[in-house]
């Protein structure tokens, strides 16, 4: 799975399972905990869901809200808990697109 249609289903998973969320367009950067769009209940509960689709486990007490406040910031704990990763996106992000 590449990090474009993790994203892709990460913004899926989000309308499909948060009401608030109903009209609202989602980007990769947009801020969807300080926003207001998505409370501490339902990131508990989208957590619950990332960890069965992506195949990872984030424990309670690795849990910041910080790593949950975009798009972005979910794919990179996902990928940093072992789940699915493009090779390639992660080098372009981490080395400006240079294996180092």
């Amino acid at each position: 799975m590449t990090n474009s249609e993790m994203k892709k289903q990460i913004i899926e998973m989000f309308l499909e399972n948060v009401p608030e969320l109903e009209g609202i367009k989602i980007a990769n950067d947009t801020m969807l905990i300080s926003s207001g769009y998505v409370d501490s209940f339902s990131i508990i509960k989208m957590i619950v869901l990332f960890e069965k689709a992506f195949s990872v486990t984030i424990a309670l007490d690795e849990i910041n809200y910080e790593d949950f406040e975009t798009v972005e910031s979910i794919v990179d704990k996902v990928i940093l808990k072992g789940g699915p990763h493009d090779a390639d996106e992660t080098a372009d992000r981490n080395y400006g697109g240079r294996l180092q």
